[in-house]
């Protein structure tokens, strides 16, 4: 206690003058750091949020274990630090002042080298911090997206099959309705007048011989705008009723009407590509019609299927299925029975 008593002003008086070259360069380093930091820290973050749960968990497992050992050796420990601790105190004393000169001769010489390694290490810091983020960051991103679209893809083939068959079905709702345009709209039309005025049309212009019983429902698309006149929507009891109107809407030619099929978005769709197709063949002098979803052109590099292959594409695909359906029944064998003879009318006939 006496020698720490003698050391310690001397001790105070050399931090003394250090410590204000030390502050100095604090100041000037302290800045860069700082931004340094900012720039690390999410990165460091991340990485501490994804190793955390690993290191928590191992420390659960072995703190148990390390607790038990401790609990062995402390008494050991003490033993041998109270018969140590004499002598190193000795030691202390005698080595102190050898270990405060030696310090004092090598601290300026570690700062300088501090002073010229910093910037290098700082940069290389920088350099390869982002790279090994970034790669770390990749091969999670991968695993990940791997992983979901693993389980996503059954759910992917769900929602294809589904919007199959709801463009079947709404395809299938709308094959028995036609579109009617160029009637006349006012406000105060109620069902009863639009209904007549649609038999009017039917039964006078297309002569179809149409009663109301055959339409199931009939009503205008959209909201008023001006003078405009809204088309008119109608359901048929039958479809054969409605490909009779629609086959004879071209006597409606002239006359300011139009009828036209109920197309689904998606044939809306396709409707606009053909009608965009089918102007520029008529700009270029060819003849150019559509019927249905099929652009129809008289000249023969056009992509579009005409109606005879669609036919014959129908009756090959029949002919497809009923051939299975016929190698179905032989793998199971349900082949017909043969029939079975009447005895009566063979004894009628014999006699």
């Amino acid at each position: 206690m006496m020698e720490m008593k003698t050391l310690l002003p001397g001790l105070m008086m050399e931090m003394k003058t250090l410590l204000p070259g030390l502050m100095m360069e604090m100041k000037t380093l302290l800045p860069g750091l700082m931004m340094e930091m900012k720039t690390l820290l999410p990165g460091l973050m991340m990485e501490m949020k994804t190793l955390l749960p690993g290191l928590m968990m191992e420390m659960k497992t072995l703190l148990p274990g390390l607790m038990m050992e401790m609990k062995t050796l402390l008494p050991g420990l003490m033993m041998e630090m109270k018969t140590l601790l004499p002598g190193l105190m000795m030691e202390m004393k005698t080595l102190l002042p050898g270990l405060m000169m030696e310090m004092k001769t090598l601290l300026p010489g570690l700062m300088m080298e501090m002073k010229t390694l910093l910037p290098g290490l700082m940069m290389e810091m920088k350099t390869l911090l982002p790279v090994i983020l970034e790669r770390k960051l990749d091969i999670q991103i991968d695993t990940m997206l791997n992983h979901i679209s693993s389980k996503l893809q059954p759910v992917h083939s769900e929602l294809e099959e589904l919007k199959r068959k709801v463009t079947y079905y709404e395809s299938d709702s709308k094959r028995r309705n036609f579109v009617l345009y160029g009637v006349k709209d006012s406000e105060k039309e109620s069902f009863e007048d639009l209904r007549m005025n649609i038999l009017h049309i039917l039964n006078d212009f297309l002569k179809c011989d149409i009663n109301f019983q055959e339409i199931d429902n009939c009503f205008r698309l959209g909201q008023r705008r001006g003078s405009v006149s809204r088309p008119i929507l109608v359901k048929c009891i039958t479809q054969w009723r409605k490909e009779e109107i629609v086959r004879k809407a071209k006597c409606l030619k002239g006359k300011g009407l139009y009828i036209d099929q109920d197309l689904t978005k998606e044939q809306v769709k396709e409707r606009r590509l053909l009608v965009s197709q089918m102007m520029e063949l008529r700009e270029q002098g060819r003849y150019a019609t559509i019927k249905g979803t099929i652009l129809i052109t008289d000249g023969q590099d056009t992509d579009m299927e005409s109606e005879k292959d669609i036919d014959t594409k129908k009756v090959n695909k029949f002919k497809g299925k009923v051939a299975m359906k016929k190698n179905e029944n032989e793998m199971k064998g349900t082949t017909k029975k043969p029939k079975r003879r009447n005895h009566r009318n063979i004894r009628r006939r014999k006699g």
